[in-house]
């Protein structure tokens, strides 16, 4: 089995909060085990005050192959 993860776009309206974790569909490590949210990284910004589309990279390293894994998605700011 090959590690994974599975994110999905978020849509925010101006200044609501912006929760990370609610980017992540599933997270599997090459045993199929779920990833616990305390081992991903995320990088990119979310301005809220400011309308736009930002992008997000969440990642991990794979504890049982110690592969790198990266998804990207975005995260809409409406105003």
């Amino acid at each position: 089995m090959k590690a994974k993860i599975e994110l999905r776009p978020l849509v925010l309206k101006n200044k609501e909060s912006f929760q990370p974790e609610k980017l992540l569909v599933n997270a599997n490590d090459s045993l199929g085990n779920p990833v616990p949210l305390e081992l991903f990284g995320l990088s990119g910004e979310v301005n809220l005050t400011r309308p736009g589309v930002y992008q997000i990279t969440i990642d991990f390293t794979d504890p049982v192959s110690n592969q790198h894994i990266e998804e990207k998605t975005s995260v809409t700011v409406l105003s």
